[in-house]
């Protein structure tokens, strides 16, 4: 297993399986049975990974530094990302005054669902996750207590409010869906050093348990593709269990998602899409305008008429994405961040 310091391979293999699925899964009913597939477990995942690797960081930060790197690291590139695609609006010649400002004070709630580019919304929800995160860690100091304070956040979610947040965002920078998949965040935070411990083991129980399990959970995903959630009629007849069904379900589908990832971690093409994540998630909206007309100069029209098709139109998305989309994105992020650097610190000194 890697040390800390260096890339784990199958963490970036994951990456790439959520990434591959929040692709896939935007093609809506193009999508066929991987619509709701991927839709059950996407989300929870990518805050799943994103809690874990909380757990293999070594920094000891003030809480002060922590939030403001994580402005940096989240709530710049949303901006960013935002413009990006507020000039997509622009060269399509559907911009109008009043188009451009709706589509602005959207960005500025970042309300989920409410998005021209309804990926985004992760960004800011990930950045208020990191702040609660931060201060809980500070406050409370044991993974178990944040986990437990996140289990409660959810059944707050699901009983108090007066709407769904899952299902109906309502709050600015999703403070209402954060409630809901804080869990999710602080369940990645408490277990995986056991999950990387369990998976990196000698032990003949523990390979005889991950095989076990992985049989099970692969049943599980591959009867839900057919049209049956075997853990919905399990908790069919308990009044109100739909909540604790579904969460079930997606951590059900999370383990899924990490086996699978045991068996693609040495595939350097997908560890490349785990690695390009952040920006893969800002060039979703440009890769859907873009991917199609490239496709037509190389002489190839994709039509989407199955599942099967819409999982290697996805493929190919992402491998246009990843070598031409992203590095442009990347020098162009990095340029604007280097200039507006520049003039910051030439007011300084001046």
């Amino acid at each position: 297993m890697d040390s800390t310091k260096k890339r784990i391979k199958w963490i970036d293999a994951l990456r790439f399986i959520g990434m591959f699925s929040v692709y896939l899964s935007h093609l809506g009913t193009q999508a066929g049975y991987f619509y709701p597939f991927c839709f059950r477990y996407q989300v929870s995942l990518f805050f799943f990974v994103s809690g874990a690797m909380e757990a293999i960081s070594t920094k000891d930060l003030s809480l002060f530094e922590s939030i403001r790197r994580k402005f940096k690291e989240l709530v710049l590139p949303y901006f960013f990302f935002a413009f990006i695609s507020i000039l997509i609006i622009i060269f399509s010649g559907n911009a109008t005054f009043e188009t451009l400002a709706k589509t602005s004070y959207q960005y500025l709630l970042g309300i989920r669902n409410r998005l021209f580019a309804p990926i985004l919304w992760f960004l800011p929800a990930l950045f208020v996750i990191h702040v609660i995160f931060s201060s809980l860690k500070k406050l409370l100091k044991n993974r178990w207590f944040i986990l437990l304070l996140g289990l409660a956040l959810l059944v707050i979610s699901e009983t108090l409010l007066p709407h769904r947040p899952i299902v109906d965002p309502s709050w600015p920078w999703n403070v209402d869906s954060v409630m809901y998949y804080f869990f999710y965040f602080a369940l990645g935070y408490a277990l995986f050093p056991y999950i990387r411990q369990l998976l990196s083991s000698s032990s003949k129980l523990a390979h005889f348990g991950v095989i076990f399990s992985g049989l099970l959970v692969a049943v599980y995903a591959v009867v839900f593709l057919l049209g049956k959630d075997l853990i919905a009629v399990l908790f069919n007849r308990v009044p109100n269990s739909g909540p604790v069904g579904l969460v079930l379900s997606e951590i059900t589908l999370i383990w899924f998602c990490i086996i699978l990832s045991q068996i693609i971690s040495n595939i350097e093409l997908f560890q490349l899409i785990g690695c390009n994540t952040l920006f893969l998630t800002g060039s979703e909206q440009i890769i859907r305008h873009l991917t199609p007309p490239l496709l037509s100069l190389l002489g190839l029209n994709l039509n989407i008429s199955s599942p099967l098709s819409a999982m290697v139109f996805t493929f190919i998305a992402l491998i246009v994405a990843v070598y031409l989309i992203v590095p442009f994105l990347k020098t162009f992020y990095e340029n604007i961040v280097k200039f507006f650097t520049v003039k910051a610190k030439e007011k300084v000194e001046a």
